[in-house]
């Protein structure tokens, strides 16, 4: 199930670290002279100075010491290390790779933007919990709880990763495979303390912030074209020698024509102007419709401006259609309108475990045992008491790392599979009704529970409430200076062993 965007803003979180120790001085030296002895005062003098200096340099080069020392950016008051940075580095890495892939050339070409998002999620971070703590925020005894279920957890997991010989070894290895050299169980905790208090603040400070009927209606008529999603056929022609202007228009004034009548006759008759090696794509209905496009996106770039302007014309309706020749007649199009979605309908919910599968690309035999899976849970459902809590029921105790169960709420025609779409919306559908649908993330037990709220409405006051979010975070980011230090860049590890486990 595809969700709606989280409109709140992504937060990952440091902490300020504390200095370690800096490097051992040097022994103190007894000072008193022995005659004839000064040859030897000097060489011993010069052995201290050089093992010192060695001492220094593998403290500094051989170990942690830089990374949990030397400044890499510097926000208000707090100066953060390599390793502080290394939790806001990697977090803003993990999101971006998600969108543009890992692949070593791309991520390269990306390193300053991660960076630079690194750094924008640590100045708010520690911009909030500044003005937390001015309000005299600690942690509550449940987040204290809570972090220390979760460090539990990590340092049973490193536990289990020492037995497979892969250099981890205790907990301070399992925070360095993730974030970074020089992350331990100390900045870790501090990391952890900085998030939790900083994100209450900013939820605390949000949260009241309530959105009227009219708040929803202002910002529709002024963002439609943003909302709206527009669906039409379009067939263009080229004049050139082999199709004069005149049989152009005639050509397309065919099309449209027809399909006034019916609309199934579009790609037909679009079919019998292409070339050969293209008609096998046009045997399919779909080579002519352009689906779901907003009206924001069709700039004079990628839509000709007399065509964007026909589809965008709010009186349009269903079955609307025309020719349109381009000013210096190289084109002609055949237009026809299918719909102008505006989401302006009752949104549906509904309960769902989820059998996760690679739809797109998974084996044929490893889908057919996720459907497999899926119809066992929806036959024990249906053996059994069939209501929502016996459904509800099933789902808790089948879920685990492939198996997921929720309850979406307000989910949009736009939001599912169209297989999903189709039953969700399906006129004769009741609370109580259930399935087993093809999704995008796999394979779907469904649960009927009854219709939501206006799907419009939902979507803009999600969209206000995260704008009223934003605006405060910049408010109280703009409180706090931040700044890289360019000599400590290096100490931030920009690829950690777990990169490569992606």
């Amino acid at each position: 199930m595809r969700d709606r965007k989280d409109w709140y803003e992504t937060m990952s979180a440091s902490r300020e670290k504390k200095l370690r120790k800096a490097i051992p001085a040097a022994p103190v030296q007894n000072n008193q002279k022995k005659s004839g002895s000064v040859p030897k005062i000097v060489a011993i003098v010069l052995v201290c100075v050089l093992l010192v200096g060695a001492i220094g340099a593998s403290l500094l080069f051989s170990s942690n010491w830089a990374y949990n020392n030397m400044t890499a950016a510097k926000i208000g008051q707090h100066n953060l290390t390599g390793a502080d940075l290394n939790y806001f580095y990697r977090t803003a890495y993990s999101i971006i790779s998600s969108q543009y892939g890992t692949d070593s050339t791309v991520m390269g070409y990306m390193g300053e933007v991660i960076m630079q998002q690194a750094l924008d999620d640590a100045h708010l971070t520690y911009a909030a919990y500044d003005a937390a703590k001015a309000e005299n925020y600690e942690l509550t005894a449940e987040e204290k709880e809570t972090i220390e279920e979760d460090v539990k957890t990590f340092k049973e997991t490193a536990d289990t990763l020492k037995t497979l010989n892969i250099g981890i070894n205790d907990f301070n290895d399992y925070m360095e495979f993730f974030y970074g050299t020089g992350c331990n169980e100390e900045n870790y905790r501090n990391y952890i303390e900085v998030t939790t208090i900083a994100q209450r603040y900013l939820k605390d400070k949000t949260e009241g912030y309530t959105v009227s009927a009219d708040d929803i209606s202002k910002y529709y008529s002024e963002h439609k074209d943003e909302l709206d999603l527009l669906t039409y056929r379009q067939f263009t022609i080229d004049v050139n020698d082999t199709m004069t202007l005149d049989a152009a228009k005639a050509a397309a004034q065919k099309i449209v024509d027809e399909a006034k009548v019916d609309e199934s006759t579009f790609t037909k008759n679009a079919a019998e102007l292409v070339a050969e090696d293209r008609k096998e794509s046009y045997k399919d209905d779909s080579a002519t419709l352009m689906e779901d496009v907003k009206p924001s996106l069709m700039t004079e770039q990628y839509v000709y401006p007399a065509v964007a302007q026909w589809l965008k014309d709010a009186q349009r309706q269903k079955g609307d259609a025309t020719v349109i020749v381009r000013e210096d007649n190289t084109k002609v199009y055949a237009l026809y309108f299918v719909s102008r979605e505006d989401h302006d309908y009752t949104a549906r919910n509904l309960h769902a475990l989820l059998v996760s599968a690679d739809i797109a690309n998974g084996k044929e035999e490893d889908l057919k045992k996720a459907k497999e899976e899926a119809q066992k849970y929806l036959d024990e459902y249906l053996a059994g008491a069939k209501t929502a809590d016996a459904f509800i029921a099933i789902a808790e105790k089948n879920s685990d790392e492939k198996v997921e169960k929720a309850l979406y709420e307000n989910v949009g025609k736009n939001d599912i599979s169209d297989e999903m779409a189709a039953w969700l919306y399906d006129e004769s559908r009741v609370a109580g009704d259930t399935a087993l649908l093809e999704g995008t993330a796999g394979y779907y037990v469904t649960y009927y529970v009854g219709e939501g709220e206006n799907y419009r409405e939902v979507v803009i006051e999600e969209v206000l409430i995260a704008e009223n979010y934003s605006k405060f975070c910049e408010s109280v980011r703009e409180k706090v200076d931040a700044s890289l230090v360019e000599s400590g860049l290096k100490y931030v590890s920009t690829q950690t062993a777990a990169t490569y486990y992606q």
